[in-house]
């Protein structure tokens, strides 16, 4: 007869049976599907010698000198150091994230208990331009709205620059007649008089849009300021 039956013999079915078995004298029926005990941390060597996971490689690591001391009963243990790192601006941080990654791209140094204050307030607040909004996804709204007023200038920009095009066409025809006049014949100094005029109105107009142009572009300017975004 058997004290106890246990389904399954991975890291907690194979502890429980040891620990029944040799801590409390009871009698433990161990059952397992596959032909193996430890789950999917099982090893085995293979024909050539060559220790093979079978279920991939795993790494262990503990905080507690008790954790460490059991299995220490059981196994020997061979030194291993696994780091990831990933490229952040410019910088190497650890992945997955943890508290040194934090800490390397927000130049803090926080402890483990400051970490959740310092997120809960990075979530409650968030500026976007001059303003300030209570939460991340009001500002995201904030930013969709400028990006439409952006989208706008950029179009009256762009139309500016189109005009000016049109305008420097026109001038350079306006002088190719007035130089073609005057070569064909000083009797028609009334008619290049006219065209002399006409560049000059059309010189004008072109000036009136390089203004436009300029103006338009300092409007970008300052409204592209306006996207400076902090985390308050």
């Amino acid at each position: 007869m058997f004290d106890y039956m246990i389904v399954g013999a991975g890291f907690a079915g194979s502890v429980l049976a040891e620990r029944l078995a040799t801590q409390l004298d009871k009698k433990v029926l161990l059952v397992e599907k596959r032909g193996h005990i430890g789950g999917n941390a099982y090893d085995h060597y293979d024909d050539s010698g060559i220790l093979v996971h079978r279920y991939g490689p795993h790494i262990f690591h503990t905080n507690s000198a008790d954790i460490f001391a059991y299995l220490s009963r059981f196994t020997e243990w061979r030194p291993y150091e696994h780091r990831v790192l990933a490229s952040v601006d410019g910088q190497l941080v650890p992945m997955p994230i943890n508290l040194d990654t934090v800490n390397k791209l927000y130049g803090t140094n926080m402890t483990a208990l400051e970490l959740p204050k310092f997120f809960a307030e990075a979530a409650e607040r968030t500026s976007v331009g001059a303003g300030t909004v209570a939460t991340a996804g009001e500002a995201f709204e904030r930013i969709d709205e400028a990006v439409g007023g952006l989208v706008e200038r950029v179009r009256g920009i762009a139309a500016a620059g189109r005009a000016v095009a049109e305008e420097t066409d026109a001038v350079r025809t306006a002088m190719d007649e007035a130089a073609r006049l005057t070569e064909t014949s000083s009797a028609n100094t009334q008619e290049v008089s006219a065209t002399t005029e006409q560049t000059a109105e059309a010189a004008r107009a072109m000036a009136g849009s390089a203004v436009r142009l300029g103006e338009a572009a300092t409007a970008l300017e300052d409204l592209v300021a306006q996207f400076t975004v902090s985390a308050t």
